[in-house]
C-alpha cells in the first residue's frame, strides 16, 4: 500500500517586500498564521464577517499537523491485509515492521505457494 502525501498548510511565515513611508523598501517576515483569541474560537466563523487569513491558516495549519500525528502513529490503516510467503513472520514481525497490533489468518495455497495471511486491527 502506497503512503499518501502528508496533508501540509501554511508551515511556513511569508517573506514579502514591503514599501516603509520614506519610500525605500524593506523585507520583512509576514506571520502566516495566528492563533484566534478564545471569543473568536468560541463563535466560530460569523456571517458576513471577514475572517483574518492567519486565523484561517491556524486552523488548517492544526487540522495538518493532527493528520500527521494520526499518521505516524498509526503507521497505516486498520483493516490492511498482508501475505507473504515468509513461513518465519508472525503478528510480532508485523508489529515491529509497520506498528499496531496485527492478527494471523493462517495460511493458503495459491499457485502452489503457501501464503500467509495477517491483518491489522488495531
Amino acid at each position: 500500500m502506497a503512503v499518501p502525501d502528508i496533508f501540509e498548510w501554511a508551515s511556513a511565515d511569508v517573506t514579502q517586500t514591503v514599501q516603509n513611508p520614506d519610500n525605500t523598501s524593506q523585507t520583512v517576515d509576514i506571520p502566516n498564521k495566528d492563533e484566534p483569541p478564545t471569543e473568536w474560537k468560541a463563535s466560530g466563523i460569523l456571517y458576513r464577517v471577514n475572517t483574518p487569513y492567519p486565523y484561517i491558516n491556524y486552523a488548517f495549519n492544526l487540522i495538518a499537523s493532527w493528520i500527521t500525528n494520526l499518521e505516524q502513529r498509526s503507521g497505516g490503516k486498520v483493516g490492511d491485509i498482508e501475505m507473504t510467503t515468509d513461513a518465519g513472520a508472525t503478528v510480532s514481525t508485523y508489529g515491529d515492521l509497520y506498528g499496531g497490533t496485527w492478527v494471523s489468518h493462517g495460511s493458503d495455497t495459491i499457485a502452489s505457494q503457501t501464503v500467509y495471511v495477517f491483518e491489522r486491527t488495531a
